[in-house]
């Protein structure tokens, strides 16, 4: 039985055990899943990184299950980069398995994503943006001071919260802050 991948997951590397080499062909997804370990070779496969999140979600190996809870998770979310940072959130910080991580999951958790961006700039702007959603009259006050010596600090505001920052190829990336 063949898998259908909906969704672009990427490239993928593999080993092959059998023939104790590497396996030289680009391998996407429907690949990986449909790979026949019996007529094949025991092989094990590896996100090569052209998807950032595929990189991030897999933790390494990645199995044929492995992908198709991946290709669920993006459809679930409609490919939203912003909530597919949610869930590599959930699992790395949670340490939820794949299966776990559902749009329910991540609709549930009280997540806030920044970016694309270089992250000195996406941490001012969630310190900014959080300092104003949750405290708003603190924030209109501290915006009215034109006190010398007296300023909002944006890094020891965001110490009082659980962040991730998801790096991407081109060294920018999201960050993900929880509220709990």
């Amino acid at each position: 039985m063949t898998h259908e991948i909906e969704n672009d997951l990427g490239y993928f590397e593999g080993f092959n055990f059998r023939a104790q080499s590497a396996i030289f062909e680009r391998l996407t997804a429907e690949d990986v899943v449909n790979w026949d370990h019996d007529a094949n070779g025991e092989a094990e496969f590896w996100p090569e990184g052209s998807n950032d999140f595929v990189r991030l979600l897999a933790h390494g190996n990645c199995s044929g299950f492995d992908l198709i809870e991946m290709d669920r998770i993006f459809s679930e979310v409609d490919n939203d980069e912003k909530e597919i940072a949610k869930a590599v959130y959930l699992r790395e910080n949670h340490g939820l398995r794949l299966d776990e991580i559902t749009r329910e999951a991540i609709d549930d958790a009280c997540l806030y994503v920044y970016g694309i961006g270089y992250f000195s700039d996406l941490r001012k702007d969630a310190a900014w943006d959080l300092f104003e959603t949750l405290y708003p009259e603190a924030y209109k006050l501290c915006e009215s001071w034109s006190v010398p010596g007296v300023s909002f600090d944006e890094e020891d505001f965001l110490q009082s919260f659980s962040t991730l920052e998801l790096k991407t190829r081109d060294h920018q990336g999201f960050l993900v802050v929880e509220i709990a």
